[in-house]
């Protein structure tokens, strides 16, 4: 692809009455995946406070949908510019032909933030997630704590201060990450687990 091919976006101001957070309305674009962190929405604020003329350097992607403008990338930052008072914001509409609205949510938001892992398990598709570069995390599992120590036989007790190796047995072969974290979070402060 040749620069003559990448068609530049204007900057547009927007008055914030007309943007609507992502919250799946646009068909085929789940809704925003992210948590707003408390402490997150304090240091973006402070920055926004401090330094508001980054504005003109990260501007929010809006997509135009019924006459109104829903916020594909700027979640946060259009709720903090509500708060602090702004009545327009600097927004880059993406067009309605040419974009991946689902790539652009994700791809922008990557670097900071949190996922709801909730929604992204529930809505999204776990293969482009994966190839856009987002970590899933472990998926929780249905095991019964309880019922895996249980089915553990007397050959894994050991005396304080032995070390102790666990085997799993074949029954829980498919949680076996599961498992391995469970027993890393509980014995995190115990040296010489050896897990297999």
């Amino acid at each position: 692809m040749n620069e003559q091919d990448i068609k530049l976006i204007p900057t547009q101001w927007i008055d914030l009455d007309l943007i609507d957070l992502n919250e799946g309305q646009v068909e085929g674009l789940p809704a925003n995946p992210r948590n707003i962190d408390p402490v997150d929405y304090e240091i973006l604020k402070r920055s926004i406070i401090e330094n508001p003329e980054m504005l003109g350097l990260k501007e929010l992607y809006v997509y135009a949908w019924h006459g109104r403008f829903v916020d594909i990338d700027g979640n946060m930052r259009t709720r903090v510019l509500r708060e602090l008072g702004y009545t327009k914001a600097p927004c880059k509409v993406i067009p309605e032909t040419g974009y991946d609205l689902q790539a652009i949510a994700i791809k922008m938001n990557i670097s900071n933030g949190k996922w709801d892992t909730d929604k992204l398990n529930a809505d999204w598709e776990k293969d482009k997630l994966e190839g856009w570069g987002v970590e899933l995390p472990v998926e929780e599992s249905n095991i019964n704590v309880d019922d895996f120590f249980n089915s553990l036989d007397g050959s894994n007790k050991k005396e304080q201060g032995e070390k102790l190796t666990i085997t799993i047995p074949e029954d829980y072969a498919s949680e076996k990450d599961v498992i391995k974290g469970l027993i890393k979070d509980a014995l995190f402060d115990y040296k010489g687990i050896t897990i297999t």
